[in-house]
Order: structure tokens, then C-alpha cells, then sequence
């Protein structure tokens, strides 16, 4: 965790979760960020694990908060856990610029390991008459195309 994102999260308030506890659960809408301190949990979308994490600094609730939309997936403590949590996140993010900056290098760095995946795809199947096959229309979703509001917003 970058010393100055420590110093920033040594304030907030912090919550403890057992194993087994949800942080946040798909389909619901909290407001929330949470900053891991320390343990460990899982991210679930459909009963798919993506992916474990126990990096302090690891911020969950981000999607949701700046699409405005429900949590897409589930987290949950896989051991004891403690977060830092953010209660009405979009105001606190106006307010704290670094952590706003933060943000957005966690989510360039997700969308730059997707990015990386996509292009591999393409590279071994881009040529396949399978779904794999599709993988250009993917990228340009990713790469090319703005979200409906953003070009309501500009035009």
C-alpha cells in the first residue's frame, strides 16, 4: 500500500468480517468502499471465484459506486478480515483527491491486465470460427466505445 494511502485510511473508521462474513453481496447497492487492512477474501460473480485477495489497500465497491449500479459481485471473508470503510463514498471521493487518484490507477491497472488477456485471446484464436473468433468486437467494446452516458453527457 502506497504510505500516503496508509496515512489517508488511518482516520476512517474500520469493520471486522468472520470467515464466511459478506463484505458486499452482487445485487445490492451499499455506497460504500471498503479498503482492505488485512486478510483475505474471495470475489464472486455467478458463482465463479475470480480471484482472491489479501494486498492491503485492495478497494472493493468501486463499480458499483461510480456506475451507479448494483455490486456485480459477491466478496467475502475467507478469514478474519478488517477494512476501512468509506460510508457515502461518492461524496468522500469529491473531498480526497488522492484517493480518487488511487482509484483510478487500481482500475487502469484492471483494465490494462484485461486488455493484455483480450489481446492474447485474439492472437491465439482471432482466427477461429468459434465464439473465441468474436474477440475483435470484444476489444473494440473495451477499447473503442463510450458508455451511453458519457456520450449523452458530451453531446
Amino acid at each position: 500500500m502506497v504510505p500516503a494511502l496508509g496515512d489517508r485510511l488511518a482516520g476512517l473508521p474500520t469493520r471486522e468480517f468472520a470467515t464466511g462474513e459478506a463484505l458486499l453481496e452482487a445485487g445490492t447497492t451499499t455506497g460504500r468502499l471498503l479498503f482492505l487492512k488485512r486478510g483475505e477474501v474471495a470475489v464472486e460473480r455467478s458463482g465463479v471465484t475470480i480471484t482472491r485477495i489479501r494486498e492491503p489497500g485492495a478497494v472493493f465497491g468501486e463499480m458499483s459506486l461510480l456506475l451507479g449500479d448494483p455490486h456485480t459481485a459477491n466478496v467475502i471473508a475467507l478469514r478474519p478480515t478488517i477494512c476501512h470503510v468509506v460510508e457515502a463514498a461518492r461524496d468522500f471521493l469529491a473531498s480526497t483527491p488522492e484517493l480518487t487518484t488511487y482509484l483510478a490507477v487500481v482500475l487502469a491497472h484492471r483494465l490494462d491486465a484485461v486488455t493484455r488477456y483480450l489481446v492474447d485471446v485474439k492472437a491465439q484464436y482471432g482466427d477461429t470460427d468459434t465464439q473465441l473468433g468474436m474477440i475483435d468486437e470484444v476489444l473494440d467494446s473495451v477499447l473503442t466505445r463510450h458508455p451511453r452516458a458519457l456520450r449523452v453527457a458530451e453531446g
